[in-house]
């Protein structure tokens, strides 16, 4: 019989490291495309994020209150789970003309490239799928 000591984090499936190649551009010494270190955010994590993504705005009445600037979240959300390459990198930053990580992934990658990278990332923090749709995919693998 299963117990609330199930649900202890000994007990919970880690999350870990996901590789993947958004670019074909970017390839190592042996000609393959380089793959990235992505990993998923906690839900404090994304409160986080939804913080600094805030902008205020009117609501019908007039009223200032807080909103969330959706594109901004997002660009912080891509950038929060990317592991490598360091974005964070001055140098990383400096040979793009850049000096923000946000500002960095814009002009590093091309829009299908950061689009199949957002995908990825949106995948990794289970966006789009529901927990019947993943153990279908472990019963086909």
């Amino acid at each position: 019989m299963s117990g609330l000591t199930d649900f202890f984090m000994e007990n919970s499936e880690k999350v870990g490291i996901v590789k993947y190649a958004p670019s074909s551009r970017f390839r190592g010494e042996d000609g393959n495309p380089i793959e990235w270190e992505l990993r998923a955010l906690s839900n404090k994590e994304v409160k986080e994020l939804r913080k600094l993504s805030g902008k205020k705005v009117l609501d019908k009445k007039g009223r200032e209150v807080q909103d969330v600037d959706t594109e901004t979240y997002i660009s912080k959300m891509v950038v929060e789970c990317i592991v490598y390459p360091n974005l964070n990198d001055v140098e990383l930053q400096n040979s793009y003309g850049v000096m923000e990580a946000e500002k960095l992934l814009d002009v590093m990658l091309i829009c299908g490239e950061y689009n199949r990278l957002m995908n990825k990332i949106q995948e990794i923090n289970q966006y789009h799928s529901t927990i019947e749709d993943e153990e279908r995919e472990a019963k086909n693998s």
